[in-house]
């Protein structure tokens, strides 16, 4: 029978895995779509102020751009988190409610990028008259508003297409904890096959070339030797207390003192078990108590 993880531990670490894998791939994606932004904003800058007979630096375009699109890479956790509360799938309410947070967000993101674009065509063309400033709002403030109300669209959206792959990933997780399982013990009992699952063994017991193995229920014989045992299932919760037995850690009740350093093991349904000093050091390290 081959080792084991502990699969409830096995499962919790494949989550946090294939969790810690998607928030990876979610700040790529922000970061890259963020990356594009500023490219693109920064390039139609620079073709209209050269238009206009202007001569603007690129890295200085692009710095301010950087600026200017840094909002969205803030905004985005909290965006994600509205949309993981709020999902529009199938609740008439919830569109609404995305309708009008769209709508706030678009318009607090163009008041904020009008005012930036405003310091930002008075530090490439001088002092704007408000005519010129009028010029500037009344050929752009569609844009802002139209690509502010898209974004939160679209981040959104991505939100939920991202969230729709995590039960195929907990699907995976749990088959991959599914496969690291202990597998059952396969018995032969009066000519029938009985599979004795590991989590229901208290104790396994040493006879001869064979072992026992206690249950609750009743008792098994298995072909095995107790060392080859105790290594395979350390990492199942057990750990040998004697030359002649293996206990089940989940399954001990308590420990009570024996006499030159040993104790007996009582476990849950009242069995009693000697352990000796040869074995107590691993025993205690398992427990996070010194004996």
């Amino acid at each position: 029978m081959p080792s084991s993880r502990n699969t409830l531990d096995t499962q919790k670490a494949s989550l946090e895995g294939a969790e810690k894998k998607n928030q990876r791939v979610n700040v790529l994606l922000v970061l890259g779509a963020y990356l594009v932004a500023v490219l693109l904003s920064a390039g139609q800058i620079h073709f209209r102020l050269y238009n206009e007979n202007a001569n603007p630096s690129w890295w200085r375009l692009l710095g301010t751009n950087l600026i200017a699109w840094a909002p969205w890479p803030l905004l985005s956790p909290l965006i994600a988190r509205v949309w993981s509360r709020f999902s529009p799938l199938g609740i008439p309410l919830h569109i609404v409610f995305h309708l009008v947070a769209s709508t706030v967000t678009a318009i607090a993101y163009m008041l904020y990028l009008t005012a930036f674009r405003f310091l930002f065509f008075s530090s490439f063309t001088g002092p704007l008259t408000p005519a010129g400033f009028s010029d500037v709002l009344a050929r752009e403030i569609g844009q802002f508003f139209v690509v502010s109300w898209g974004l939160y669209w679209c981040m959104g959206v991505a939100c939920q297409m991202r969230r729709s792959h995590r039960p195929q990933q907990e699907a995976e997780a749990n088959e991959e904890a599914e496969t690291d399982r202990p597998k059952p013990f396969m018995v032969r009992s009066l000519g029938r096959v009985v599979w004795v699952q590991v989590e229901a063994i208290e104790w396994i017991e040493a006879d001869r070339s064979y072992v026992t193995l206690h249950t609750a229920e009743k008792s098994h014989t298995y072909r095995e030797t107790m060392t080859k045992l105790a290594d395979e299932l350390a990492d199942s919760g057990f750990v040998r207390i004697h030359r002649s037995s293996i206990v089940n850690t989940s399954r001990i009740k308590e420990l009570q003192p024996y006499h030159n350093g040993e104790y007996f093991v009582v476990l849950n349904g009242g069995t009693r078990l000697k352990l000796s000093r040869g074995y107590k050091d691993k025993l205690g390290q398992i427990l996070g108590e010194a004996l």
